[in-house]
């Protein structure tokens, strides 16, 4: 962490996904992994990098990089398991967090997966899903978000004075922030959030036909998978108010638009109108719908909030690449990997952070 009230310059991005990778992680599956498994940070996105095309199933043959970095996560995963189940303190095993396990969430799973039978290397298996389902679309959720919170001239100001009520700082130095009310509490904050996942996610909920169904004329067939993106009706011009169309990032869409009444008091309004689950579903649908959206919303609305509170930003136009070049240009959603959740960016932004608190 840099030393108060010096700055120093960074790829924020590149700076974000490491710092949160970490906090989130321990506060899932606890502080051992990491002793065990110095190397995590790069280990864990590499396996990200490659999450969508080992999940999809192309050969090994074709891919061998990704699979490389699968089963090094695999051996970090089995590493962590093996050492917790050896080191757990007795008098710690219905503690909320503890060092070895993490949460008593990971314990109890691990504890229901021994009773059923399921072996170490299972159990290590089975803890990847978790561990990539508070991080892979969380952080670069966060991310996109503070992006957009330094593109916006007066946004960052009108932030931090939004969420300040809700920190307080102790005597160590420590930060904290009374979750619930930052949450529910912070208008600005949560249209910002709404708006990122609206511009930035590209989920597909896929279905199969129980029967045939006419659409638009054609019949689809009974038995045949049905693919709905969440990317069209969130772009679309449901969305568009007088100088801040469909395609542009407005911080305020997400205040401003319920305030919009129609003309026809007989009408829908373009708020309500653009809410339709089958207009915004970010998240997936129905009864299989992402089941840990209000602690992702949570993790991100927590992480951006920190980032306002305890530095200060010089974003003056910096841009890079991946491999290092600089840019002219902002970073764009790689649509590459459509249908995969949030998009990942192309570019990162180059910003001098000062710590202030």
């Amino acid at each position: 962490m840099a030393p108060l009230e010096k700055s120093i310059s960074i790829s924020l991005y590149d700076f974000l996904k490491k710092k949160m990778f970490v906090a989130s992680t321990i506060s899932l599956v606890g502080t051992e992994t990491f002793r065990l498994n110095p190397g995590l940070v790069k280990t864990y996105w590499d396996f990200d990098d490659g999450f969508l095309m080992t999940a999809i199933g192309l050969p090994k043959v074709l891919i061998p990089k990704q699979y490389a970095a699968l089963d090094r996560m695999l051996q970090a995963s089995k590493r962590w398991i093996d050492s917790a189940y050896s080191q757990l303190d007795p008098k710690e095993s219905d503690a909320e967090w503890e060092g070895n396990f993490g949460s008593k969430f990971i314990r109890k799973m691990t504890e229901v997966l021994a009773e059923s039978g399921v072996s170490r290397e299972g159990q290590a298996v089975a803890m990847l899903p978790l561990i990539w389902a508070i991080n892979s679309n969380a952080i670069p959720c966060a991310g996109w978000m503070i992006f957009e919170i330094l593109k916006h001239p007066g946004l960052f100001q009108r932030l931090r004075e939004e969420v300040s009520p809700f920190m307080t700082s102790e005597s160590t130095g420590k930060t904290r922030f009374y979750i619930p009310n930052l949450v529910f509490n912070s208008p600005l904050l949560t249209s910002l959030y709404l708006e990122t996942i609206r511009t930035c996610t590209s989920s597909s909920p896929t279905r199969r036909l129980m029967q045939d169904l006419e659409v638009d004329g054609y019949i689809l067939k009974k038995d045949n998978h049905i693919m709905a993106s969440s990317w069209i009706p969130a772009h679309s011009t449901i969305w568009d108010v007088p100088g801040h169309p469909a395609n542009s990032f407005w911080p305020e869409r997400f205040i401003e638009m319920p305030k919009m009444k129609p003309k026809d008091p007989e009408e829908k309004s373009a708020d309500e109108i653009a809410m339709r689950p089958e207009n915004f579903f970010p998240y997936g649908g129905g009864n299989v719908v992402c089941s840990g959206r209000f602690f992702a919303k949570q993790e991100i609305m927590t992480a951006v909030a920190l980032l306002v509170m305890k530095f200060d930003f010089d974003f003056e136009g910096g841009w890079v690449t991946k491999d290092g070049k600089t840019s002219e240009r902002g970073a764009k959603c790689n649509e590459s990997l459509a249908g995969s959740g949030v998009l990942t960016r192309d570019r990162d932004m180059v910003v001098k952070m000062k710590r202030v608190r």
